[in-house]
């Protein structure tokens, strides 16, 4: 009996699964998983949508990120115009990070250009990076 109640379970489980990724997906938005730390991240795919990114946003929330895809490698600056709150900006390549800037003021000017290619970029809450211990070679999990 417990068997089957489990099985029930299991299935509702699944189903809720399957419509939470449906769902995650038609609104452009992944899970990005580092070191245990779940990030909700909107997706930047389109030219237009990479060059405005986080810009003119008063805020962005703790568990909340904007992840930069692109099609192929390169070293791809980042810079803070229109910005209104500071980033930490982790770069990633082949599901790790391989190079992060912190803590940068929404004042900078700076064009900010990792040493190493990288295939994504992924934007949170200035001082997260540090909070969470993060450091190249971590895995980076997308959901």
């Amino acid at each position: 009996m417990k068997r089957k109640k489990y099985l029930g379970l299991f299935i509702i489980i699944l189903i809720v699964l399957i419509f939470v990724g449906l769902f995650l997906n038609i609104f452009y938005i992944k899970l990005v998983n580092i070191n245990g730390k779940i990030f909700m991240a909107e997706l930047a795919l389109t030219s237009q949508k990479q060059t405005k990114g986080l810009s003119q946003r008063k805020n962005l929330c703790n568990h909340c990120a904007m992840l930069f895809k692109f099609n192929q490698s390169k070293k791809w600056p980042f810079w803070m115009k229109g910005m209104q709150f500071n980033l930490d900006i982790v770069w990633v390549s082949d599901g790790r990070i391989i190079y992060m800037v912190k803590n940068i003021s929404y004042k900078s000017k700076e064009i900010i250009t990792p040493p190493i290619k990288a295939d994504q970029v992924l934007e949170i809450n200035a001082g997260l990076s540090s909070r969470f211990n993060f450091k190249p070679g971590d895995k980076v999990r997308i959901y």
